[in-house]
């Protein structure tokens, strides 16, 4: 007796407004949701995300500037061309292609001129072209891939660069972190980081062809172009690359994600980097 009445009074209390479902993290909270939905004959919902991201301090984002400020050198962005077979019928029977341009951004981490980016950014490229800061573009061959970790690095000749230095980084909840996009001073996105592990594999990548399975989960807001830009950390440390996003940029309830640079990631950039 003492069950049902708890059920029909939570019931009650939910049809009138008065409780909110419960965080996806909580996980026997949000069983127990399911439940109540079902018995009821509602739909789920689960509250993944605050409508309202937490703002950063004044200072918190004079930090974030001056850390893009200075990373800002080794930001560069990446034009590439796609040639994918032609649909309409072709006469002779030769094989006919037709050029699709697409890009994203890439970071200069070896002065010789080793750029770091997402392997997505450039897969299939038939062309590949980077512009620097000071709109030097330079023509980039790829080095080495790494598919499953969706990572890219290519190489330029233009020397001297000012890369920027790898080292492994950990981020926590509530870190503030910023992303720099291709437009350099206009492209300046902050935010913090909301999850330090999530898993976006159902969505991104339900064949598992990559491991999407331990992104960054940050409130900075990406717009189309941001792929492979680097997250910062205040003190201007690589903390993760930018893959994907979960909405438009004009969504406050939208989040980023970024493969964190970690160790493991630390070690096989390293790897894909060596001549």
């Amino acid at each position: 007796m003492g069950r049902w009445l708890l059920l029909w009074t939570c019931a009650g209390a939910w049809l009138c407004g008065c409780v909110s479902p419960p965080r996806a993290s909580d996980r026997d909270a949000q069983r127990r949701w399911e439940a109540l939905c079902r018995c009821l004959g509602r739909d789920v919902e689960v509250q993944d995300r605050c409508a309202c991201p937490p703002k950063l301090a004044p200072e918190q984002q004079a930090a974030l500037r001056h850390a893009a400020a200075r990373v800002a050198p080794s930001v560069v962005a990446i034009r590439t061309v796609l040639h994918t077979p032609a649909r309409e019928p072709v006469a002779d029977r030769r094989a006919r292609t037709t050029a699709a341009e697409s890009g994203g951004v890439g970071i200069i981490v070896g002065a010789d001129g080793a750029i770091l980016t997402a392997e997505h950014v450039v897969r299939n490229a038939a062309e590949i072209h980077v512009v620097l800061r000071d709109g030097t573009t330079c023509v980039a061959e790829t080095v080495r891939t790494d598919p499953e970790l969706d990572l890219a690095v290519l190489r330029i000749r233009c020397e001297p660069l000012p890369a920027l230095a790898l080292a492994p980084t950990d981020v926590s909840a509530g870190t503030p972190v910023v992303a720099l996009g291709a437009a350099f001073d206009e492209a300046r996105r902050t935010g913090v980081v909301t999850r330090g592990a999530v898993s976006l594999q159902a969505q991104l990548d339900p064949e598992r062809t990559r491991d999407y399975s331990a992104l960054v989960e940050t409130t900075v807001t990406l717009e189309p172009g941001f792929s492979g830009s680097p997250l910062l950390d205040a003190e201007g440390r690589l903390v993760g690359l930018n893959v994907a996003t979960s909405g438009a940029a004009e969504d406050t309830t939208a989040r980023a994600y970024a493969l964190p640079f970690d160790q493991d990631t630390c070690t096989r950039v390293r790897q894909l980097c060596q001549p």
